[in-house]
């Protein structure tokens, strides 16, 4: 993964250089060599202000800390460059190396010379910063935005800030009474609305039947790229179905794969899958040709609690027309909900209650979540569905799906982690589903998943490359 080291040690490094670099998302915002001057002096920045000014450029960066260690045995003095003077604690689904990797890559993890904190909190609205106490320390949190602008400095614990200045992202500096410091990642801040100047591919539509339109938007103030197609799903000749990896090794194979080998005219990625097996297994609903390959996810784990879930799907029944909606499974039959479980971060719903389900008869499903636009306006039902505690919620790359009002299947899919296109929030996403004529839509797998072929043609840069990742799952449409 690639990173920025100490970019004062020699006062090497200035903002200007490291804006002109691409494709690093880590830059070391403290390192415990005694010579790095992490925080600057006479007319050369800290690091941090250095981190601030990449920020506000619209650099989608994260910071750690690390001692920079040299030598592990003899004496430890403040002039050795010895262990323990900075690391950073990683929220990570297993102890693996590929989940810890992809926590960094997401942000998931605070950078600390000493203090520690017992959870960091975002929501759609609020950042809370839980500080873990020890001794009789006393605690300062500072909230920084743009252009390393103090918006909010206090005493409190948690430390608690509402988002909803002027801002483009925000993040906390802990310093406790003995010096020590943490940092929490920067929060992007959703933005209310989101002009693209939507645009027809020319090049790949005119290849296509005319009830299959491709559009590319773009917003170079954020800056966004991002792509849609428009199927006409009702048309006989134009035919998606939701279709699973016949690798028999792994059960991957990229987006461009589907189509190719299936002659399928769009592709895009499919649900969430585990990165971490071989072979890799669905994570949540997957029917495929009335084939139950995988079904719902039926609860999971916060902290000590068991939430019992139902999770945002879409539906294609035997007539090909497209339905959305909550989904749980029990004896091998798949249940729409009209809603989701109330459920909150720390507060149980009640349980589910069969009696307001209907089994649901379609032939291809696939489930991922949240919903973000139900009953044509935006419902982000991410705590709900219980992603809280997850990276889901964040700024990522984006693969979503949706219906118009005439029946037409919207795909879109949203370049992020690059200098040309930050990515999106959920609520972000959904603005854009809703923009573009989805009534109903839903968030599929994202990150470096999130890839869109249509006839051959790869037609996003997957976390700004040319490579695919591997996925389990695709929507394929055929253009007869």
């Amino acid at each position: 993964m690639p990173h920025i080291n100490h970019p004062n040690y020699q006062w090497a490094l200035k903002a200007e250089d490291l804006a002109q670099v691409n494709d690093y998302r880590l830059i070391e915002i403290y390192n415990g060599h005694p010579t790095v001057h992490n925080f600057g002096g006479g007319d050369s920045p800290g690091v941090e202000a250095i981190w601030d000014e990449l920020l506000s450029d619209g650099k989608r960066i994260y910071g750690i800390a690390a001692d920079d260690a040299h030598y592990f045995q003899g004496e430890f003095a403040p002039r050795r460059v010895n262990p323990g003077r900075g690391w950073v604690v990683v929220r990570a689904r297993s102890l693996d190396a590929e989940a810890i990797v992809q926590s960094l890559e997401d942000g998931l993890f605070y950078a600390s010379t000493g203090v520690e904190l017992a959870d960091v909190v975002v929501t759609a609205t609020r950042l809370s910063v839980q500080i873990k106490q020890r001794g009789n320390f006393k605690y300062t949190t500072t909230f920084i935005g743009n252009d390393a602008k103090v918006l909010k400095e206090t005493g409190g614990n948690p430390a608690v800030f509402e988002l909803d200045g002027p801002t483009s992202y925000v993040r906390a500096r802990v310093r406790d009474s003995g010096g020590w410091f943490a940092w929490t990642q920067p929060v992007f801040v959703t933005q209310t609305s989101l002009p693209m100047s939507w645009k027809p591919i020319d090049s790949l539509n005119l290849a296509l039947p005319s009830g299959v339109r491709v559009y590319a938007g773009a917003n170079d103030a954020l800056p966004l790229r991002a792509w849609y197609v428009r199927i006409d799903e009702p048309d006989p000749t134009i035919i998606t179905r939701i279709v699973v990896s016949d690798d028999t090794t792994d059960n991957r194979e990229t987006t461009s794969s589907f189509a190719r080998d299936l002659g399928a005219c769009v592709a895009v990625n499919g649900g969430y899958f585990t990165m971490n097996r071989t072979p890799a297994g669905h994570v949540g609903l997957l029917l495929a040709d009335g084939v139950l390959w995988e079904p719902a996810t039926r609860s999971v784990m916060r902290d000590t609690l068991r939430f019992e879930i139902a999770r945002a799907a879409i539906g294609f029944t035997a007539d090909d027309e497209i339905e959305f909606t909550w989904a749980t499974t029990r004896d091998s039959t798949i249940y729409a909900w009209a809603d989701p479980p109330a459920h909150r971060q720390g507060q149980l719903a009640e349980p589910l209650d069969y009696e307001h389900a209907r089994a649901w008869g379609v032939r291809d499903a696939i489930g991922a979540g949240p919903a973000l636009v139900m009953d044509g306006r935006i419902r982000v039902t991410s705590d709900e569905e219980v992603f809280f505690g997850t990276s889901i919620p964040q700024v990522h790359p984006r693969t979503a799906a949706g219906r118009t009002a005439d029946g037409a299947l919207i795909l879109m899919v949203v370049d992020g982690r690059q200098a040309e296109s930050r990515g999106v929030s959920l609520e972000e996403l959904a603005t854009l589903m809703l923009e573009v004529g989805a009534v109903e839509a839903i968030n599929l797998d994202g990150g470096g998943s999130s890839t869109l072929v249509v006839n051959g043609v790869l037609v996003n840069r997957p976390q700004g490359r040319t490579e695919e990742r591997e996925v389990m799952s695709a929507l394929v449409t055929y253009c007869q």
